[in-house]
């Protein structure tokens, strides 16, 4: 604590000079009369004068000194102002009052000095602030600046004494209060824990030595003297109770204290109203950081501008050029044959006039300007001034070869070509700032959630009396009458309550009428101009709005962008949005409208930018190439070419007609926070966090500042990524062996065997038939190797790496076509045959005898009868209209196979013309028989195929019993079944078999439920003959999914209408949940299912990245796979995986009522929020009615209204290519998976359900991506 002698510092801004102080009312009360010829400098202009030269220990010494032997005489005389040598009135009666009040309270101060303990200093601040609080709203702006020095001052006393966890707690209780003025004081007074730090600290060392003035009234001063001596407030009673007892007088004390020894008190006489909280607040400060007020030596005050023109005039002159930069512009005007060197500067632009010159900051030093100056030179490279603006005949004069000056006359009438201005004492408050059209005014946003207004010109901002109503407004005089008479060139716009981010004005006219601003509090608001109010709010985004933009139209239209991944378009006579943006991933960080207007563009932390067709709402472009948040962007005035900048340091040039990238611009080393094309669109500028501005040729590939320009050698990163070629697989060499290589091996041997002399006489049509007939006879066994699905159940894990066991039933297909193609082959070249032999009578039977007689041609005629039947009704559109004349066909197989089984039996490749059968199988002479007995291949896989066949029947037949049907609202059923024998993983599906309806078929569905549920269960969407007749059977059919779609809509809108929190309390029909079916009044149908069977979607756990991808119902695998991933999180189990992606894309709302409620269920029981993120897709075209009940409910509400989850839904088709980017961007940076080991290949599988054209597409991009680092695959469930 300071010592008890120490007194209250005052300096009457108004009181009376030294020979009015009354004599003998103190002992130290000696008068001193001021001199003309010998001023007497104060204590600020000696603390200016040592800064000034850097003497710092001369100054501590001072500093010192003068706090030790300074009485309360001396400082009230030092600090009278001697602004005029004119005598001052001043009532001598009121003079002598302050004095003998402030000598009375000095010597109490001294009497009682008292030892306080540690924690009293917290009770004495409470008492303080208590007493501030509960003053009269006159006194109380007077009031609070006492609070940040007298805490400072505690702070560092409990630090200084080595009370760390007091100071601690004393800063954690009371910081909060004071935190919107002094934040980054108290941040940095929080950092000082030790007494070490306290006395190293510059901070701590001037508010220990230095004066804190406070700028108060006299009432104001005589109210404080009341409660520090008697513990009363006087007019301003202090607040409430409390304030009695031995405790608060010690309380009191220690605030005394520190007031007379840290404090200076600055009085004046005017009244407690008059005195503004901005004059005080501009007037409250350390000593050293208040503008300094040195007398001249005739006795006038010398203002600021007297101490710049005291000082040597700067010349900003041109940056001189670096050794290397000037090396290279020699070489290159020697290479052009340049003999006359180009003018660089105008003489007249080298030394500016004082009127040029930016007002000085109120702590004016030299070491300031020239640190200014060094960093102007530093960040600037070139300034090409257009000899355009000096008038219409500078052109011709200046030039590579021109060697004419400009005129005086011309430099006079030119307009600056640069302007600056600089925002003081700003520090990190500053958010934002804007220009008017006209460059009149300029706001600026602050993070303490106001704006700050100025106006350029220097005329006075009057807004409206604070009695103004617009009834009192008649006319235009009226209304000037009710303006305020006294008004600034500056003006403060509260209204916010968060960090302000962006400020637009006004563009439909010159003068700006209106300002936009959006903030941090999510919404957007309009100030008028004219009356200096808010005029309007805006609310409808549920995050943070982070810009916002007039569009180029009359109208009145603007748009924002905000953290809630949506834009929207508003109307400033309108306070809810007309069209609402949604397709983006992340944050809307920026907004920008085309010139026309028609066409609205945004930027987003998901790196892309998208151009949306502002009347229809739609995306019409999407733009990606950033590797970073999208900071700024900027639309050409042409309205050819889109500039965006990134977090990736890059600025990228996007042609709007194609939605190509022209260029990709670096040289940036800081993000880019502005970019601005010139009004002929030839020049990009762009400022960003490095310091530096940066000019851009974007015309040209060489131009200004092209950094990477792909026209300069750099990298070409505008062309579209290729798609690398995948490596031959096992699958396409099996094909080539099957097409090529197996009939080319019986060709040869054949011609060369001496035994088949007579059939070698056709030549190429009996070569061609066995080539094709071995062929034949090996799609005959490959053909049944995919149906084997209990086998590849169990040779999956071990053999996926050489057979497709994922793709069998595109294997399948790969065999039929092979099988089709070869038969036609065979049996062409087979008719060819049987004409050539009937001609050459190598055999004795006729082409007829042979075909519809021997066994070979019987049997060939049946089985391509039976393929054109098969064949037919395999197609995928017979197939999904009448899966039951597939069904039947395919089983006709069993009928080609004994077809091919027995086709040889005729032995037409032998070495006699006459058969010779024998009794037994094969019911022919091996030893004439010269063929390759091709049934050999097809015996073994029909002995397994017939072998699983009999093992699902009897799998199928155990106890099987229905448990529920469910009804959803979209009109899917639920089957909930019991099996104790059925064991299956997440991600497996089976087929059903209902004997009631089919005896024969089955049907594959996704099993829903996960292995940890009590029963199966799966989801069956009503589409066809046989799921409707199921559902007729169940009592699911269309009129009681219609009457539950109904009622669920009915209870939505009720509730929604009903409840306060939005749809947050929906009922249970009304969030995609289900009604279970009575069925106490019908017998349930008997079931039957087989399986489970294998989906690579139960590979989800061998993947550090699991990406789910469903469509539409494609999304039922998904459903147990999320539900088992649950189960494995709680039980901590989740093997390599570390996160999930999950997107579901539905064509309709009502589908969303599938999975609705499992969703909710897994979305809340996430405990890390990273570890799943859903990503819900809606491409069904909404209607004007649906977007505004969308809108209207969204109003608010903390979930989305359509799903109900919390993550929101997305309108519009996902950009794969921009998904898998992001994703593999997000990896290799390492904040997507925390402690990744990059020497280590990370493995991103992707699962896919849905149709095959969403699948190619997918496939695709996933596989682009990959890189030695990240592994991404790809996997499709088939049936």
């Amino acid at each position: 604590m300071a010592e008890a002698d120490s007194s209250i510092d005052t300096s009457p801004s108004d009181a009376q000079p030294p020979s009015a102080l009354p004599n003998g009312s103190s002992s130290n009360a000696n008068p001193h009369p001021t001199s003309p010829t010998t001023p007497r400098l104060n204590t600020q202009q000696v603390l200016e004068y040592l800064r000034q030269r850097g003497f710092k220990r001369a100054e501590q010494a001072f500093l010192e000194d003068n706090g030790k032997t300074q009485n309360l005489d001396e400082l009230v005389k030092q600090n009278l102002p001697e602004e005029s040598a004119a005598p001052v009135k001043v009532d001598p009666e009121q003079a002598g009052k302050d004095a003998a009040v402030i000598a009375a309270l000095r010597s109490r101060g001294r009497d009682e000095a008292v030892v306080l303990d540690p924690s009293e200093r917290a009770e004495a601040f409470r008492q303080l602030e208590s007493w501030v609080d509960g003053s009269l709203d006159i006194y109380r702006h007077e009031f609070r600046p006492l609070l940040f020095p007298v805490y400072c001052h505690f702070y560092l006393d409990l630090v200084s004494d080595g009370y760390k966890t007091l100071a601690i707690q004393f800063a954690k209780q009371h910081s909060p209060s004071l935190a919107l003025q002094h934040r980054q004081t108290l941040h940095h007074l929080s950092t000082l824990l030790l007494p070490a730090h306290v006395k190293s600290n510059e901070l701590a060392t001037r508010f220990r030595t230095e004066k804190y003035v406070v700028r108060m009234t006299r009432s104001g001063f005589g109210l404080l003297l009341g409660w520090l001596t008697e513990g009363v407030g006087g007019e301003a009673p202090g607040a409430g109770e409390g304030f009695g007892g031995d405790r608060s007088r010690r309380a009191r004390m220690a605030v005394m204290h520190v007031i007379n020894a840290h404090l200076q008190f600055d009085l004046t006489t005017a009244a407690a109203t008059s005195v503004s909280s901005l004059t005080l607040e501009e007037s409250t400060g350390l000593v050293s950081s208040l503008i300094p007020t040195a007398p001249t030596a005739d006795g006038a005050a010398s203002r600021t501008s007297s101490f710049h023109l005291a000082q040597n005039p700067l010349k900003l002159g041109p940056a001189p050029l670096s050794q290397s930069l000037q090396e290279e512009t020699e070489r290159i005007l020697n290479e052009e044959g340049v003999q006359q060197r180009p003018v660089t500067s105008v003489p007249g632009l080298v030394a500016p006039a004082q009127g040029d010159l930016l007002p000085q900051p109120p702590t004016f030093r030299m070491a300031d300007v020239k640190r200014e100056v060094e960093k102007v030179r530093d960040a600037r490279k070139r300034i090409r001034l257009d000899p355009n603006v000096l008038g219409p005949d500078a052109g011709e004069i200046v030039g590579i070869g021109g060697a004419e000056r400009f005129s005086a006359a011309q430099r006079s009438g030119a307009l600056p070509s640069v302007c600056a201005f600089t925002v003081h004492d700003a520090m990190d408050g500053m958010t934002c700032a804007g220009f008017s059209q006209d460059s009149t005014l300029m706001a600026v946003g602050f993070s303490e959630s106001y704006i700050r207004l100025w106006n350029l010109k220097g005329e006075k901002l009057r807004g409206m009396r604070s009695d103004f109503q617009v009834t009192g407004v008649k006319d235009g005089s009226s209304l000037k009458r009710l303006r305020e008479k006294q008004g600034s060139t500056t003006r403060k716009l509260i209204a916010h309550s968060g960090p302000v981010y962006t400020t637009a004005f006004d563009i439909s006219s010159p003068s700006p009428r209106f300002l936009l601003s959006c903030s941090a509090d999510t919404t957007t608001r309009l100030w008028s101009l004219d009356t200096l109010t808010n005029v309007s709010v805006y609310r409808g985004h549920q995050a943070p709005v982070w810009d916002v933009q007039w569009a180029g139209v009359s109208g009145g239209w603007f748009a924002t962008g905000s953290r809630d991944r949506t834009a929207r378009l508003w109307s400033a006579e309108r306070v809810s949005p007309l069209r609402v943006y949604a397709g983006h991933l992340s944050d809307v960080d920026c907004v920008r409208f085309h010139p026309n207007g028609l066409y609205l563009a945004t930027g987003s932390s998901d790196w892309t930018c998208r151009l949306w067709d502002v009347q229809k709402g739609s995306c019409v472009r999407v733009f990606i190439g950033h590797q970073g948040a999208v900071t700024s962007m900027a639309m050409s005035p042409d309205g050819r070419y889109l500039a965006s900048a990134a977090e990736d340091l890059s600025i990228n040039l996007w042609d709007l007609s194609s939605g190509k990238r022209i260029k990709k611009m670096t040289g940036h080393t800081g993000a880019v926070h502005s970019l601005t094309f010139s009004a002929e669109s030839s020049v990009l500028v762009s400022g960003g966090g490095d310091c530096t501005v940066r000019v851009w040729d974007v015309r040209h590939a060489g131009g200004l500042g092209a950094g990477a320009d792909i026209g300069v050698g750099g990298k070409d990163e505008s062309k579209e990524e290729v798609v690398k070629s995948e490596r031959f697989l096992p699958r396409a060499v099996l094909s080539l062996m099957l097409f090529g290589m197996v009939p080319t091996s019986v060709l040869l041997p054949m011609a060369s065997n001496t035994r088949l002399a007579a059939l070698n006489a056709l030549t190429f049509s009996v070569w061609t038939s066995r080539g094709a007939g071995l062929v034949l006879a090996l799609d005959g066994g490959l053909i049944l190797l995919p149906m084997l699905r209990n086998l590849i159940r169990i040779v999956r894990p071990k053999l996926s790496w050489l057979m497709p066991a994922d793709e069998n039933i595109w294997f399948h297909r790969q065999v039929a076509y092979s099988l089709a193609f070869w038969a036609m082959v065979h049996t062409t070249a087979h008719y060819v045959n049987f004409i050539n032999v009937e001609r050459s009578q190598v055999r004795p039977q006729s082409a007829l005898q042979i075909h519809y007689t021997q066994p070979g041609g019987f049997t060939g005629h049946v089985m391509l009868f039976i393929m054109v039947l098969m064949y037919s009704t395999a197609h995928h559109k017979v197939r999904k209209q009448c899966f039951e004349a597939f069904w039947y066909t395919h089983h006709l197989a069993f009928f080609f196979m004994l077809g091919l089984f027995t086709h040889a039996t005729g032995c037409f490749v032998r070495d006699s013309a006459q058969p010779d059968y024998i009794a037994t199988f094969p019911f022919y002479s091996t030893d004439h028989c010269l063929g390759y007995l091709s049934w050999r291949f097809i015996i073994w896989p029909a002995v397994i195929y017939f072998g699983e066949r009999v093992y699902r029947e009897i799998r199928a037949r155990r106890p099987t019993t229905l448990q529920k049907v469910l009804v959803h609202p979209s009109g899917a059923m639920e089957l909930r079944i019991n099996k104790p024998s059925f064991k299956y993983t997440a991600g497996q599906w089976l087929f059903i078999q209902v004997p009631e309806i089919s005896k024969f078929q089955w049907h594959p569905f996704t099993i829903t439920s996960a292995p940890e549920d009590p029963y199966v269960s799966i989801h069956i969407r009503q589409v066809g003959d046989f799921t409707y007749a199921l559902g007729e059977r169940l009592g699911a059919g269309p009129n009681v999914v219609a009457s539950l779609t109904t009622s669920a809509m009915n209870a939505l809108e009720k509730r929604a209408s009903d409840s306060k929190e939005g749809l947050e309390v929906l009922p249970a029909e009304g969030r995609g949940e289900f009604i279970e079916v009575d069925s106490s009044s019908m017998t349930l149908p008997l079931v039957r299912i087989d399986g489970p069977y294998g989906a690579p979607a139960e590979d989800v756990f061998e993947s550090e990245v699991a990406v789910l991808i469903g469509a539409g119902i494609g999304v039922t695998p998904f459903a147990s796979i999320l539900k088992h991933i649950w189960y494995r999180q709680r039980r901590g189990n989740l093997g390599a995986l570390k996160r999930v992606e999950f997107f579901w894309i539905c064509r309709d709302a009502p589908s969303f009522g599938w999975f609705q409620s499992l969703l909710q269920e897994v979305e809340a029981a996430q405990a890390d929020p990273n570890f799943l993120r859903m990503n819900i897709f809606l491409t069904q075209k909404v209607g004007e009615d649906m977007l505004w009940n969308i809108a209207v409910n969204d109003a608010g509400a903390s979930y989305d209204p359509l799903t109900l989850l919390r993550t929101r839904t997305i309108f519009g088709r996902p950009d794969w290519r921009a998904v898998y980017g992001r994703l593999r961007m997000a990896i290799e940076s390492g904040q997507y998976l925390p402690g990744r080991e990059a020497a280590l290949r990370t493995k991103v599988g992707t699962f896919f359900c849905g149709p095959a054209g969403l699948a190619k597409t997918i496939r695709q991009e996933c596989l682009a991506v990959n890189t030695e680092s990240i592994n991404f695959t790809f996997a499709k469930e088939h049936f």
